[in-house]
């Protein structure tokens, strides 16, 4: 009679078996986001201290816009590359749903997502067209002027930019600590109060926020992310430059 022998695991194996998964990445990642916010608060204050209410014509008020931007996307960008090199690649989940049937049912999605969104912002502005003072507009980077600099900073620098932080990064390692529900929720929420600019947005964007959680999770990748909020956010530039009087 043979005897079964049972192969021995290394005990290296089996300790990465039964411990939990560090701590460390995902607090390195939530300290980057702290260091976002900063970024974002920072650009909100100088915005309000400039004065981005102006007259419709002032060029003036543009340039310096569109390059403050341009500057703290910039050290938006220099934070995710940091974390991106200290925290570690996120664990890799396999994806719930076949690929090709996530990308297939994204297109409906998409319209849904960018149906709320638009009706949102169309009511919000709707109840507080009042209190913009009659002879000044809010001057903002759009598809009216300024058009490539509008699609590089707030359609391409955020699909790549945050899908990477957000999506690739906070989610693959909340993951590791939490469902997949919660990791997808609670990396909406933080996507939407990221934007200190649109507080009035944040449910909306948080709605957002999970659709794209739920995409990158469900594609097995980040290429659809990062499309759907690239084509939102052009969208939206295209819709509120139409808007423009």
């Amino acid at each position: 009679m043979v005897n079964d022998v049972v192969p021995e695991v290394p005990l290296l194996k089996r300790a990465k078996r039964v411990l939990p998964p560090s701590w460390g990445p995902l607090l390195l990642v939530l300290a980057c986001y702290g260091g976002m916010a900063i970024v974002l608060f920072t650009h909100s204050v100088l915005a309000a201290v400039n004065g981005e209410l102006s007259l419709v014509d002032g060029d003036d008020i543009l340039t310096r816009l569109k390059w403050d931007t341009l500057v703290f996307d910039a050290l938006d960008f220099g934070l995710v590359l940091i974390a991106l090199a200290f925290a570690g690649r996120p664990r890799r989940h396999p994806a719930a749903w076949h690929r090709l049937g996530t990308w297939l049912c994204s297109v409906p999605g998409f319209a849904f997502f960018l149906g709320i969104n638009l009706a949102y912002s169309l009511t919000l502005r709707e109840l507080f067209r009042d209190y913009l003072p009659k002879d000044q507009e809010l001057v903002t980077l759009g598809l009216d002027r300024e058009a490539w600099w509008a699609i590089a900073l707030i359609c391409i620098q955020p699909a790549i930019v945050e899908e990477l932080f957000f999506r690739y990064l906070l989610l693959g390692h909340l993951r590791s600590h939490m469902g997949l529900n919660g990791a997808v929720w609670v990396t909406a929420v933080l996507f939407g109060m990221a934007h200190l600019g649109n507080v009035g947005g944040w449910p909306v964007l948080i709605l957002v926020g999970a659709g794209l959680g739920y995409a990158r999770v469900l594609s097995g990748g980040m290429a659809l992310p990062m499309l759907l909020h690239f084509f939102h956010n052009l969208a939206v530039l295209a819709v509120e430059s139409e808007m423009k009087p």
